[in-house]
């Protein structure tokens, strides 16, 4: 790692602090990472019930018994004194998403943001502008995570040990991200100098050689304070720095590969099932890609887990996020699956 560091503010091609606009107007805020989260309200008129209390699939039955079992069993392992910031991509449109996320996994992390483009303290929305032509747009979500890093590190990151960077829709096992990051897998990964604890799911499509494959942002990737500090004060000031469009992930990854390193942490677990997923709990395979990027894993780790077109075994016990939720009360529901009584809730 370099001995370098990047003075406050001035990253290349980020707006400078003063036109963070706060909720009573004013420039350069900063937001409080530990504001208040809030109860699961099911009574709320709100509530999509049909959603909510949508039947388990019998795939739905059987991983989440597993997952349930397992934040059980590691519940005092995972509560290792590792503090974990997360850093959400959303808009002021989607407050909704991020009610659900304060009342469910958001309330188990240490720090939270929801970088918006407005500023609310009831919602709990950050302004954080980009230099985008594409302003706020999913078109503009490369300028915007180059904004989420710099205002991270600017202000959080001597704060938390790790930092996970995800959009709105996807829903995090908290319990289980911390068993990772304290597993002596990740611990032994982050001890060597040369290395960069950079976590996410290796997605690969088309005539791409598995080598090639990039940290899939449905599910988001983590980062320790050590891989955050090396690619902000690294790539984010040197790669592509004007880049536009919605590919975050690929340019992202191509960046670390090229500025910092080419190894990656595999994070699923000794069986080759996943830890990371880019789809719901109830259709983790419904994507031919994901099947086929899980193909192209085994080719890169000689671990090999045989994928049925409906195989539960693709998802791991310790399961950390499943991505694309297209409504916010997906997460409420998971949140009474693994940590509630769904039954109760859903039979009354």
């Amino acid at each position: 790692m370099q001995n370098r560091t990047v003075k406050k503010q001035s990253h290349k091609n980020i707006p400078s602090a003063e036109k963070r606009i706060g909720p009573n107007g004013e420039k350069g805020y900063v937001h409080n990472p530990k504001f208040s989260f809030q109860d699961l309200d099911l009574n709320s008129t709100n509530i999509n019930h049909n959603v909510l209390c949508k039947d388990l699939n019998e795939f739905e039955e059987i991983a989440s018994y597993r997952i349930k079992k397992q934040i059980q069993s590691d519940y005092d392992v995972s509560r290792k004194k590792i503090s974990i910031f997360c850093a959400v991509y959303t808009y002021s449109k989607h407050k909704d998403f991020t009610k659900a996320i304060q009342e469910t996994w958001g309330k188990k992390c240490d720090g939270l943001l929801f970088a918006s483009d407005i500023s609310d303290f009831e919602s709990g929305h950050v302004h954080l502008p980009s230099n985008s032509i594409y302003g706020f747009s999913y078109k503009g979500i490369i300028q915007k995570l180059r904004v989420m890093y710099s205002y991270v590190y600017d202000n959080f990151l001597n704060d938390y040990d790790y930092f996970h960077f995800v959009g709105d829709d996807a829903y995090l096992i908290m319990e289980n991200l911390r068993y990772f990051l304290t597993s002596k897998k990740v611990q032994m990964w982050e001890d060597r100098k040369d290395r960069y604890l950079i976590a996410g799911f290796w997605m690969s499509f088309g005539k791409m050689k598995p080598k090639d494959f990039f940290l899939a942002g449905g599910s988001g990737y983590t980062l320790s304070r050590k891989a955050l500090k090396e690619y902000v004060e690294g790539p984010l000031q040197n790669c592509s720095i004007e880049k536009e469009g919605s590919q975050e992930d690929v340019f992202f990854t191509n960046c670390v590969k090229e500025y910092m390193t080419k190894e990656f942490i595999f994070t699923g677990d000794e069986d080759g099932s996943q830890r990371y997923h880019q789809a719901p709990l109830y259709a983790p395979l419904r994507n031919s890609v994901v099947r086929k990027s899980i193909q192209n894993m085994q080719k890169l780790t000689n671990i090999s887990l045989i994928l049925s077109k409906n195989d539960v075994n693709v998802i791991s016990n310790t399961t950390i996020a499943f991505h694309q939720h297209k409504h916010p009360d997906e997460l409420r529901r998971l949140e009474l699956i693994f940590y509630g009584n769904y039954r109760h809730v859903c039979d009354l």
